[in-house]
């Protein structure tokens, strides 16, 4: 079992070779460039909540990947080294 984990935790650190910040500044330029806003300028706004929306939006969709990834390997790693 320790073996799988060990696995799992290096294949995703090879994955995940982009830092937090770097994700942090895709993320910001996509969501500025899709909604036409800087920042978030509060819940009033709907450009604003369309913002934040999308954040949250890229931030779910990063993390399903990294966990089906996870699995991924997991799965792989039982099926040709064995358990």
């Amino acid at each position: 079992m320790a073996r799988v984990i060990m696995f799992a935790v290096a294949a995703v650190v090879l994955v995940g070779c982009v830092s937090p910040e770097e994700y942090e500044a895709r993320d910001r330029a996509l969501c500025e460039e899709k909604t036409g806003v800087k920042q978030s300028e509060g819940a009033d706004s709907t450009v604003a909540t369309a913002y934040d929306r999308c954040r949250q939006d890229l931030a779910a969709k990063r993390e399903a990947a990294r966990r089906a990834q996870t699995e991924w390997n997991i799965t792989n790693y039982r099926q040709n080294v064995g358990r």
